[in-house]
């Protein structure tokens, strides 16, 4: 989960530039592929093999797809990520000093307030 939140967050900068993005899972083979729409949404589409990453036409029936606003998902991604943070360091008080939480505290108050320009 911890890497899943990372990589979307690494991916915003692309999304908001309306650039193609794709973020691999580490248990896959699993791809989240981030695909403009316009100025203000973009395509999420998960993704099971590499071809459906690369085109759109090649997805297969288990690979879904949903357009969202930019700021929608953004929003969201800040809330998962402030959830998770929270929870992990309520299980583990000393996870609050991991890197990879810092990482993603850091991120979520990065774009907390973030709204398109």
């Amino acid at each position: 989960m911890t890497g899943n939140l990372i990589g979307q967050f690494e991916a915003l900068p692309g999304v908001i530039r309306d650039e193609k993005e794709v973020v691999e899972f580490f248990n896959g083979p699993m791809w989240l592929v981030f695909e403009p729409v316009d100025g203000d949404s973009v395509t999420i589409s998960g993704c099971h093999t590499i071809g459906g990453v690369r085109d759109p036409s090649q997805r297969i029936f288990v690979d879904t797809s949903q357009v969202v606003t930019k700021q929608a998902w953004i929003s969201e991604l800040v809330r998962v990520t402030k959830d998770y943070v929270e929870k992990m360091c309520n299980l583990n008080p000393s996870l609050a000093t991991h890197s990879d939480i810092q990482t993603l505290s850091k991120y979520a108050e990065q774009y907390e307030r973030w709204e398109l320009e």
